[in-house]
This record gives structure tokens, sequence and C-alpha cells, in this order.
């Protein structure tokens, strides 16, 4: 039922208003509980919503970070600790 409200908030108020003190405002003023339970679960979500994306090349940047990290050697450190771990883990399991 709270979920339908906030939908229903959502679809017909956010559309209208100018920034987020008046959405906040007009939850506010259509429930508590339903406020309360939409700032629980959106709590992180708010800020994403806010931020603007620099350089929008995600799968580029991907592929400059694993260049990186293979240029780096890290991929070497990465490997000798698996195979560490893995000794070990055979030394202590019995």
């Amino acid at each position: 039922m709270i979920e339908a409200n906030i939908i229903e908030l959502v679809t017909n108020y956010l559309p209208n208003l100018h920034d987020w003190n008046d959405a906040l405002q007009q939850l506010q003023m259509h429930s508590q509980t339903s406020l309360q339970q939409l700032h629980l679960h959106t709590q992180a979500s708010w800020n994403v919503l806010a931020q603007t994306v620099q350089d929008p090349d995600v799968l580029g940047q991907m592929q400059k970070s694993f260049n990186n990290f293979i240029k780096s050697g890290q991929v070497w450190a990465l490997g000798i600790g698996v195979v560490i771990g893995y000794m070990i883990k055979n030394l202590t399991s019995f």
C-alpha cells in the first residue's frame, strides 16, 4: 500500500516540481510514514541522482583501467597472491 502511494506521488507530483525540496514537502504533506519509508529505501540514491557524468565512455574507462592493471604489474601480484593463498589453504586444511 505504501509503495502504491509513493508511486502515485512520483508520477503525479514530481514532474510538476522544480526542485527536490518541493518534492520532499509534497511527500511530507501526503504521508509522514511514506516519507520515512521512502527515505530509508532511497537514502543513498538521492546523491546518485544529483551527480553529473564527466566522461560517459564506460567501456573505454574499463579498458584503460584494465590496461593499467596489466602494465603496472598488479596482475602478477594478483596471480602470486592466488597461488600462495591456495597453497596455504591446502596446507592448513585436514
